[in-house]
Parts: structure tokens; C-alpha cells; sequence
């Protein structure tokens, strides 16, 4: 039993200019994502593969980027959804989710 939750990012999905070995990585994260949901899952061990599709909100990402801070993930908000996932009831697992701030283009 129990529940693994994998954070991938919008690479996961589809690849960016100049991002070739991250969006590949990703890629290769959701398949293995989804192989293990399928190995797992008959075994009662819920897999996720949430997409966070935007900036997670830490001093080093606001550092890095000049973007206002209401706009970023908050780590708080997205720690209650991974809790809620890891709670749901075995009739309705997810498999994947994406997770972005209000704003964000997608």
C-alpha cells in the first residue's frame, strides 16, 4: 500500500526551445510514472505524476526570477495536494494532475 507522488514539470508534456535534456528527463519521469502505476497499482501502491506547471515560490526561484511572488506555486498549497492525493479513496485514484498558479499561460 501506500501512495508515490512524482513532481514532473510542463517538459513532461511537451519539450521547449533550448530545453532538450530537461524535457527528456521529464518525459522519461512521466513513463516511468505511468509503468509503475500500472506494476504498482494492482498491489494497492497509488502512483502520481502531477505536472507543476509554473514557478514553485522559494527565495532561490525568486533570486533567479523577475516575477511577481502572488504569481508563483506556494510549496504550502501545493504540500495539501499531494496530502489530498495521498488520501484519496482507492475508487477514484488520479494519475495525473497538473498544478499551475491563476495566471499562468498553458
Amino acid at each position: 500500500g501506500g501512495t508515490l507522488i512524482v513532481s514532473g514539470a510542463t517538459a513532461s508534456l511537451r519539450g521547449g526551445k533550448n530545453f532538450a535534456a530537461f524535457a527528456s528527463a521529464k518525459a522519461g519521469l512521466r513513463a516511468l510514472s505511468q509503468s509503475l502505476a500500472r506494476e504498482y497499482g494492482p498491489k494497492g501502491v497509488h502512483v502520481v505524476h502531477v505536472v507543476l506547471d509554473g514557478i514553485v515560490d522559494t527565495e532561490a526561484s525568486r533570486d533567479l526570477h523577475s516575477m511577481d511572488p502572488s504569481r508563483m506555486m506556494k510549496p504550502a498549497d501545493i504540500a495539501n495536494t499531494y496530502l489530498a492525493l495521498a488520501n484519496q479513496p482507492n475508487s477514484t485514484w488520479t494519475h495525473e494532475l497538473d498544478l499551475r498558479p491563476m495566471g499562468e499561460a498553458f
